[in-house]
């Protein structure tokens, strides 16, 4: 009899409890999507979750979109605005249908909410995107020392054999890689060379299949630019396929890797046949037959061959191979100095510069504001 009182009392003052805003907001402010299962609507709370993960990494892999330029950045921050919203209206509005308590069924929405974007966070994101700080002028004129990028990684999703959010190289890409010599460095440059490209340099002039590599105009805007040296040529490149990009180069001096080649390409399933044509080709294949982890030796003043201690004629490529090089042409360790870069070793492609500051002054002043958002691939 006491027991159906106490129920009774229970149930009547239970009518009357309601979510309260407050916490709904909190809840929404510190992960969207928390203040909906506060709420009691769980899927809608997974719902928001979803979209805010999903949106940046769609605006970062479609092309020429930067997620940081102020009419684009509004779509990920609208819905910031609109979760906590969602969850004020709907506790103002949640049906006055018993008590609220933070027991098991919230604690453990909540915990597999925390723990999906944990997960999303540390395993998912990783696999798609990256960040990389510039610490040289290798790729001057367009990027600078101290840009900080947003890296597309190159996907290892794949669905039907067909892998998600890549695309095919071209020449004049951006790529972002493992240093062949040394797999613990991180390294940009810019895809010159595909697989069975010849490759050439003459007086500084870059040939691919014995063509200039583009239709290369001077660019005067950047001789006197902050941060470059001088005196200095500088070229804005135009390649077959439409992309553009800017080079300079010292005009008061040759280095030695203004003469290169011809060197061909090698890609996956090629013969390469021995003897080659000249030195370069010889420094090229011997380091990308010693990468492909066999020894190689060749004989003094002769060209017999030996790999893995046996007499060659040939060797077949293991896996593509492509040709990379700064845009500061001749203050740079490229492909002319370490040989290809290796399909394998290739991270992924520069998207977006997210911040940039150089090293003068205080530090509001050394923000490069007008560099923030900047698309560069």
């Amino acid at each position: 009899m006491k027991s159906n009182i106490y129920n009774q009392k229970t149930a009547q003052s239970h009518q009357f409890n309601q979510r309260k805003w407050w916490l709904a907001l909190l809840f929404s402010l510190l992960l969207p999507g928390l203040g909906q299962i506060y709420n009691g609507q769980t899927r809608k709370g997974f719902f928001y979750l979803c979209l805010t993960v999903s949106i940046p990494l769609f605006m970062i892999y479609t092309p020429g979109l930067s997620l940081l330029k102020p009419a684009n950045i509004l779509i990920p921050f609208a819905l910031l605005f609109i979760a906590p919203l969602d969850a004020i209206y709907m506790a103002l509005n949640t049906p006055k249908r018993g008590p609220f308590r933070f027991d098991n069924w919230f604690s453990m929405n909540v915990l597999l909410l925390i723990l999906l974007f944990l997960v999303l966070l540390n395993f998912v994101f990783p696999r798609f995107i990256s960040s990389y700080r510039v610490d040289e002028d290798g790729m001057l004129p367009s990027i600078l020392k101290n840009d900080l990028l947003l890296i597309k990684k190159t996907s290892s999703l794949k669905v039907f054999n067909y892998s998600v959010f890549d695309k095919p190289l071209f020449q004049g890409d951006l790529v972002y890689f493992n240093h062949p010599l040394d797999g613990k460095r991180q390294e940009m440059k810019r895809c010159i060379g595909l697989p069975g490209q010849i490759i050439e340099a003459r007086n500084g002039e870059i040939l691919i299949d014995g063509k200039p590599e583009g239709l290369i105009k001077r660019d005067l805007t950047l001789v006197n630019q902050p941060g470059i040296a001088s005196p200095i040529e500088a070229y804005q490149v135009v390649t077959e396929v439409g992309k553009s990009y800017s080079i300079i180069q010292l005009s008061d001096m040759v280095v030695p890797a203004d003469n290169y080649g011809p060197v061909r390409i090698p890609g996956k399933g090629d013969k390469i046949t021995f003897p080659l044509r000249n030195e370069d080709e010889w420094s090229a294949y011997v380091k990308l037959i010693q990468y492909e982890n066999h020894t190689f030796s060749r004989k003094p003043g002769s060209n017999e061959v030996l790999i893995d201690g046996q007499v060659a004629i040939n060797y077949v490529v293991e896996q593509d191979y492509y040709f990379v090089l700064g845009d500061n042409r001749d203050q740079n360790q490229d492909s002319r100095h370490w040989g290809f870069l290796s399909a394998e070793n290739i991270i992924g492609r520069p998207s977006t510069i997210y911040f940039s500051r150089q090293k003068a002054g205080s530090y509001w002043s050394e923000i490069r504001w007008g560099r923030i958002g900047r698309v560069v691939d």
